[in-house]
This record gives structure tokens, C-alpha cells and sequence, in this order.
């Protein structure tokens, strides 16, 4: 195969997945970037693809909002911009067919035109002792472990195209609970 072949063959097998996690390299990939704004308050953003779901991009945001505030030597964020995190369904709801991103999630639509989800918030970061209060503050490690089986599945675990598989939200509750639950 000539060279030039194997790179156009090469670039439309990586152009039809999701963003994965990692930095912004660019408006075609996406990925996360951080921007230190004052103190303690960072932005944290992270840019899907036209492959990319919203519950991928929400669950990479969450996730790099983890990292932030662990890097820095902190224990906890708080979202200080107001932004609207995935509706929560249980998965039951979710296979009867009651969400309504689910067929929106399903539907194909070429890279050209498809919309490229983007989540962009600011974050306080915050030193114990603080009190948890999903979803706008979180404790950074206990987030970060619910979170990593969803950003780094075992390979047999992975979802179509490269996305986030859909879960139940129940990091994004008090006490991970949702009121079927007590």
C-alpha cells in the first residue's frame, strides 16, 4: 500500500470514533483544557467530536475536574458556573425508551455536520474539611474512583465508537442515592 494511502486509510479510522480522554489537540479531536483564572478558581473545559456523546464529554469533564484539584494539593471542587450536568435515568428507564437522548444518541450523522458537544465550567477548588454536596461539590477522590471505570473500561468493556457507556448517575446525587434507593 503506497504511504500516502495507509495515512488517508489511517485518519478516517481515527476520525469516526469519539474523543478520547486526553488534552485539546485540536477543533477536529477535541479533549480537555484547563485555565488557571484567579486563587483558587480554575475553567475547566472539555470538546467533543461529532462522534463524541454527551455523556462522555460530562463524564471527561467530571473526571478532569478530579485531576485538577488533586494536582494542585486540594480535596474537593465546587462548580461555580451553572451549568446542567446529563439528566439521570435508571437504566430501566433508560431501555423502555423513556429518555430522550437515547434515540438522539443513536441517530448517525456524517463528521461535517454533526454537532460537537462541549462542556465548559468553572471550579473552586477546596481544602478539607468541606462538606460533599453533589452535584455542584464534590469530594475529588471519591469522584475520581466512581469515575474510572467509565474512563478507563477494560478493552472488553468498551462502548460503541470510543464513548462512555451509559450509566446511572448516582455520583451526581447525595449520598449516591436516588430516592427509589431509600
Amino acid at each position: 500500500m503506497k504511504p500516502m494511502a495507509f495515512l488517508l486509510c489511517a485518519f478516517l479510522v481515527l476520525a469516526g470514533c469519539a474523543t478520547g480522554y486526553g488534552p485539546a489537540s485540536g477543533s477536529i479531536t477535541g479533549g480537555h483544557s484547563v485555565k488557571h483564572l484567579e486563587d483558587n478558581i480554575y475553567r475547566v473545559a472539555f470538546y467533543g467530536n461529532g462522534y463524541t456523546t454527551v455523556e462522555t464529554v460530562q463524564t471527561y469533564w467530571l473526571y478532569k475536574c478530579t485531576e485538577v484539584t488533586m494536582e494542585y494539593g486540594f480535596d474537593g471542587f465546587e462548580i461555580l458556573s451553572d451549568i446542567r450536568l446529563t439528566r439521570n435515568y435508571p437504566v430501566e428507564e433508560f431501555f423502555r425508551g423513556e429518555n430522550p437522548y437515547k434515540k438522539a444518541q443513536m441517530i448517525f450523522v456524517p463528521m461535517d455536520v454533526a454537532p460537537k458537544p462541549e462542556l465548559v465550567g468553572d471550579i473552586r477548588l477546596l481544602k478539607a474539611p468541606f462538606e460533599a454536596k453533589p452535584p455542584k461539590v464534590f469530594d475529588a477522590l471519591k469522584l475520581q474512583l466512581a469515575l474510572d471505570p467509565y474512563v478507563y473500561p477494560p478493552k472488553e468493556e468498551r462502548c460503541s465508537m470510543g464513548n462512555v457507556c451509559e450509566h446511572v448517575h448516582k455520583y451526581l446525587h447525595p449520598e449516591g442515592k436516588f430516592d427509589s434507593d431509600l
